[in-house]
């Protein structure tokens, strides 16, 4: 895997780690449920390498993201899309979010391969 995506996912699972401890902490409790849109809440490398491994085996896949978030999966996904010859369209209705992820993805060096960012929420 490339060098700038690599440094890109060591950098969320440093973010991962640190809301892992304050998750831990007791004081913490009482913002966990008001601070969750904040949250990184990535899905982890386990998941990212499989859901990558899987897009790899597709020829040429489209792939549609439904839940940006932070853009950790949408890395994963671009570095498949990248690699099997296709492209990602990733959605996310809070804009925070969308434009984390996609400084994320442009350090990374995925977004040669992300056909399009969309910000709405579905359920207005």
């Amino acid at each position: 895997m490339d060098e700038r995506i690599d440094n890109v996912l060591a950098h969320y699972d440093t973010l991962r780690d640190a809301e892992r401890a304050q998750r831990d902490d007791p004081a913490a409790a009482r913002n966990r449920h008001t601070d969750r849109d904040r949250r990184l809440l990535a899905v982890g490398p386990e998941t990212g390498r499989l859901i990558n491994v899987l897009a790899r085996s597709l020829t040429a896949p489209h792939i549609l993201e439904l839940g940006t978030a932070y853009g950790y999966s949408t890395i994963w996904l671009g570095e498949a899309a990248r690699a099997a010859g296709g492209h990602v369209t990733t959605m996310e209705m809070h804009a925070h979010k969308a434009d984390h992820a996609r400084n994320a993805v442009h350090l990374s060096g995925a977004a040669c391969r992300l056909s399009g960012y969309r910000v709405f929420d579905i359920f207005t």
